[in-house]
């Protein structure tokens, strides 16, 4: 009897992940899970895109600068974009690296190659532009690889269902900064 009760409970552990509420990530499957990013010390301390300022500034502190009330940076090489009080954009920059990662761990200084292990090869391509962008459409819930056709223009409101990560890579292919954003940040900085 006691065997069953050890089985049944080593059985109940790994269903329920010990009580954990980490996200498992796949490449190239893309979610709102992955519109956050996380502090490396505690990753359950988190910010992520819709959160209140109020939110994100429990995790990161008072802001360092505030360009506008819509962009303020903060300690540790982040910034966070603000729309109507809630989070539209973040950034990582230099800085970031030992304090902020994003959901799956991507951090600033990762290469490229890193970068694609993590989230996958269904990339926006663009050859020679210095970025490596995933955009997921969160309506159709699917990942978009051509910017031509699966980008066509809409209305500011179209563009807030269309959420990417964005890393400008630097000439030896490393992450120099990294964005968690909406298409409408993206496109019309609001």
């Amino acid at each position: 009897m006691k065997r069953i009760g050890l089985l049944a409970g080593a059985f109940l552990l790994s269903v329920t992940g010990c009580g954990s509420e980490e996200a498992s990530f796949e490449p190239n499957v893309f979610s709102e899970k992955d519109m956050c990013v996380a502090k490396a010390e505690n990753s359950k301390s988190r910010i992520c895109y819709g959160a209140s300022r109020e939110e994100a500034e429990a995790v990161v502190g008072n802001a360092r600068e505030e360009v506008t009330p819509n962009h303020v940076s903060y300690d540790n090489g982040i910034r966070v974009f603000y729309r109507d009080d809630q989070v539209a954009a973040i950034e990582l920059l230099e800085g970031s690296a030992d304090q902020y990662w994003t959901a799956r761990g991507a951090k600033v200084g990762m290469s490229r190659e890193e970068m694609i292990q993590l989230y996958g090869d269904q990339h926006m391509d663009s050859p020679g532009s210095g970025f490596l962008d995933y955009f997921y459409d969160s309506e159709n819930d699917k990942l978009l690889t051509d910017p031509m056709k699966d980008l066509p223009p809409g209305s500011p409101e179209d563009a807030e269902k269309i959420h990417l990560v964005s890393t400008k890579l630097d000439a030896d292919e490393q992450a120099e900064y990294m964005m968690i954003m909406d298409r409408r940040w993206a496109v019309y900085m609001d």
